[in-house]
């Protein structure tokens, strides 16, 4: 469901008055709301799929709570272990591919490779500090 800007903020202004308890108040914002869904093309079906809909995991959605900050700074820190793991196993095998041949192919290959692992490694790191920096 696409709802422009100035719609949701139609419904933002809306969904409020649907706790009215005067009962002609409420039957208006339910057909207000349907005007502004049906301008939109869509529905209260889709609506209410819409807002049942899990939200997708990211750093937006951390919690500022320990608990659950500290499984997911567990998590990215394993997955930088696995990337320094990968990364040893790429150099041993680029290393035992290059053994004994000295030319610039291999400078080159091998330069690439350090600097595309310390890349990773210095955005991994940017991500953890924004979370917790903004969390």
């Amino acid at each position: 469901m696409a709802l422009n800007n100035g719609s949701r903020a139609k419904l933002k202004k809306l969904i409020p008055l649907l706790g009215s308890d005067q009962p002609g108040e409420r039957d208006s914002t339910v057909l207000a709301i349907g005007r502004v869904l049906q301008a939109n093309g869509t529905d209260f079906h889709s609506l209410a799929s819409t807002l049942t809909k899990a939200p997708k995991a990211s750093l937006n959605t951390m919690s500022n709570d320990p608990m659950i900050i500290a499984p997911q700074l567990e998590r990215a820190l394993l997955y930088i272990n696995k990337l320094n793991n990968e990364n040893a196993k790429l150099k041993a095998a680029i290393k035992e591919l290059t053994e004994g041949k000295e030319n610039r192919t291999t400078w080159w290959v091998e330069a690439v490779v350090e600097r595309l692992s310390t890349f990773i490694l210095i955005a991994v790191g940017i991500i953890i500090w924004w979370s917790l920096k903004n969390h």
